[in-house]
């Protein structure tokens, strides 16, 4: 048996990246506090409205994470995605989507306009407590905003043995 928490986040107004620049920022309100314990998990739904005033600087995220924390992530995606790696079925015949883990940064296309994406990752606690924070960048600098909106938010559920 597992003893769940939920926590609900979200952005309570627009977060603009630094334009001409692909350092990742923490994104404020998209973290979660990891307890010290090594049996800690978590999994984390992160949906995200961008707004981009091009479509070539497209996206990038990432994450801090406490020593010794572990996971993987990827993007909720469907067949024929390409060689993003991330969450999803294929058919028997295709080629699975394999997922990154949290050291690994994630690009996501742009339009001059506004796009969705669901990220999903699965956390687990490494025996050290912290924040586990989500990071995001424009990926190309470019003197244009790039943004995420008001509304994007995470869901993260808590399991502990």
């Amino acid at each position: 048996n597992f003893d769940m928490q939920a926590t609900l986040s979200t952005l309570s107004s627009d977060k603009t990246f630094t334009q001409s620049s692909s350092a990742l920022q923490n994104i404020p309100g998209l973290s979660i506090s990891l307890g010290a314990s090594a049996t800690e998990m978590w999994f984390i739904e992160f949906f995200l409205k961008i707004n981009a005033a091009s479509a070539t600087m497209d996206a990038k995220f990432g994450w801090s994470v406490p020593s010794g924390c572990t996971g993987h992530w990827g993007v909720v995606a469907g067949q024929g995605v390409g060689a993003i790696a991330g969450w999803g079925g294929n058919i028997s015949s295709g080629t699975p989507i394999a997922l990154d883990d949290l050291t690994a940064t994630k690009t996501v296309a742009t339009i001059n306009g506004t796009t969705g994406v669901l990220f999903l990752a699965s956390i687990l606690g490494g025996g050290t407590g912290g924040t586990v924070q989500f990071q995001g960048a424009q990926n190309v600098g470019e003197a244009a905003d790039l943004k995420l909106l008001k509304g994007t938010w995470l869901r993260a559920t808590k399991q502990a043995a």
